[in-house]
């Protein structure tokens, strides 16, 4: 009897010890370095996702705010994962920009079941794309909001970090200067070149 307790406490620390486990939310740049006018994708994974005793726990609902440097970036575009989402109910996606802060959610209709059998370890939940207005470093900053099971139930995703992404657009280099500036005298010049007159020959 004491042996088959001490089985039932191990085996009870071993599940909270998984549901304990620390879920990531991560950035991921589509570059390293930027110019001005290139388009910046921010790729938001979530990843290290707590465990129970019948394995990964399936992640039915979320909602994370990205914040930006809005004179740095400017959004335009927003695309979701497919995880949330099996096709059989379609998900309810939902967005708002207030300033520098985007606020990005998903609720899923899917059973349980069949979101578990589409989740894999690391997962994309959205894809947010913004254009370079100028040069300068700035972070992408990820604060996790509510994310819970098809249950509801938020528990088991109440230890999640953030990460930061840094956004380095670089000045224009001295090459592209050179040449817009050869650019622009080359124009100008074919502008003041006077034009071959004919004489005049009278009767």
């Amino acid at each position: 009897m004491y042996h088959l307790f001490r089985i039932i406490i191990v085996v009870a620390l071993f599940n909270l010890s998984l549901g304990a486990k620390a879920s990531v939310l991560d950035i991921e740049l589509n570059n390293v370095n930027y110019g001005v006018g290139d388009s910046v994708i921010a790729n938001v994974y979530f990843s290290d996702i707590a465990h129970d005793s019948l394995g990964q726990i399936p992640l039915a609902a979320f909602e994370f705010d990205l914040t930006f440097d809005d004179s740095l970036l400017a959004f335009s575009a927003l695309n979701f994962g497919t995880s949330l989402d099996t096709g059989f109910f379609p998900s309810d996606q939902y967005s708002s920009l207030l300033g520098s802060t985007l606020t990005v959610g998903e609720f899923s209709f899917d059973d349980s079941f069949d979101l578990a059998a589409i989740q894999l370890p690391t997962f994309l939940l959205a894809s947010v794309s913004f254009t370079a207005l100028r040069s300068g470093d700035e972070m992408l900053s990820l604060v996790p909001g509510l994310f819970s099971d098809g249950a509801g139930n938020a528990a088991n995703f109440n230890n999640i970090a953030g990460t930061n992404a840094l956004v380095s657009v670089a000045e224009p280099s001295l090459w592209s200067l050179l040449l817009c500036g050869l650019l622009f005298i080359a124009v100008r010049a074919r502008g003041v070149i006077p034009k071959v007159r004919t004489p005049y020959s009278g009767d």
